[in-house]
C-alpha cells in the first residue's frame, strides 16, 4: 500500500524503483519480486501505466496532448504520444 500511496502522489516525478524500495523497507530485487507478485506487474510498469492512464482521462477532459503529457510526468507530448502507442490497455 506505501509503494502504491507513493506512486498516486508522486506520479508527475521522477520516481526510482530504488525510491520505492526503500520506502517499503525492502532490497531492491526483493522488492519487485514481491511486487510483482502481488501486482502482476513490475513497480516501473505500474508506475507507466498510471501515468498514461491518468493522461487518458486528462485527454478524454479536453487537455491537449503537451498540457495532459506535462500533468503526467512526460516530459513532452511526443514522449507521451510514444507511450501511449506502446501501451496495452486491456491489461490495464
Amino acid at each position: 500500500c506505501e509503494t502504491l500511496d507513493m506512486i498516486r502522489e508522486n506520479y508527475t516525478q521522477p520516481i526510482r524503483v530504488t525510491d520505492m524500495a526503500a520506502r517499503s523497507g525492502y532490497e531492491v530485487n526483493y522488492f519487485i519480486k514481491r511486487f510483482r507478485s502481488i501486482m502482476n506487474q513490475t513497480p516501473y510498469a505500474y508506475l507507466r501505466a498510471y501515468r498514461i492512464m491518468n493522461a487518458y482521462q486528462l485527454i478524454s477532459a479536453g487537455e491537449t496532448l503537451e498540457s495532459a503529457a506535462a500533468k503526467s510526468g512526460y516530459s513532452d507530448g511526443a514522449s507521451l504520444s510514444h507511450a501511449m502507442r506502446a501501451f496495452d490497455t486491456r491489461r490495464w
